[in-house]
C-alpha cells in the first residue's frame, strides 16, 4: 500500500473488494456490506479510505452520468481502464472488461459520421450476461 498506514479497516475494505472483482459498489454499499475491521471507522472514514484506494489505483471509480452515484470496482492487476469500454449486466451487476477490438469498427464509424471521439473510461453498454440469460431461460422453461 502507497503511503500511509495500513490500517484494519483499510484491509478489510479492500479484502472485500478482492473478493467481489467484477462488481461495482458504491462507498455506502461497503460500509454496510464489511463487518468488523469497518464497523469501528465511521462512515467519512470509510469514504476517505475507498477514495484513497482509488487514487493509488487499486479500484476503479466511475460516476454514473444519470443519477451521478459513484461506485468503485476493484482494479489491482488490471490496469487502466481508460482505454477500452466496459459492461454491465443489469441483473447481476457484474462487470465485464470489453476488448477494444470488438467496438474499433463501431467507434472509427462514429468518428468518421459524427467527428466524436469516445472516453473509453466513461463508456458503459449495459444489458444481460450469458450467466442470468441462462437462469432466467431455465427459470422460464424448466
Amino acid at each position: 500500500m502507497k503511503g500511509g498506514y495500513n490500517t484494519a479497516p483499510t484491509s478489510a475494505i479492500l479484502a472485500f473488494f478482492k473478493q467481489n472483482p467484477e462488481k461495482r459498489f458504491t462507498a455506502r454499499d461497503v460500509g454496510n456490506s464489511v463487518n468488523s475491521p469497518v464497523e469501528q471507522a465511521n462512515r467519512s472514514s470509510v469514504y476517505r479510505i475507498i477514495d484513497k484506494l482509488s487514487n493509488e489505483g487499486f479500484l476503479l471509480k466511475y460516476t454514473d452520468v444519470n443519477d451521478k452515484t459513484t461506485s468503485y470496482l476493484y482494479s489491482e492487476g488490471h490496469g487502466p481502464c481508460n482505454k477500452h469500454a466496459h459492461a454491465k449486466c443489469s441483473e447481476c451487476d457484474k462487470v465485464f472488461h470489453l476488448k477494444n477490438e470488438i467496438l474499433e469498427e463501431a467507434a472509427k464509424k462514429i468518428i468518421d459520421e459524427y467527428g466524436f471521439d469516445i472516453h473509453y473510461k466513461d463508456l458503459m453498454i449495459t444489458g444481460i450476461c450469458k450467466e442470468c440469460k441462462e437462469k432466467m431461460n431455465k427459470t422460464r422453461h424448466p
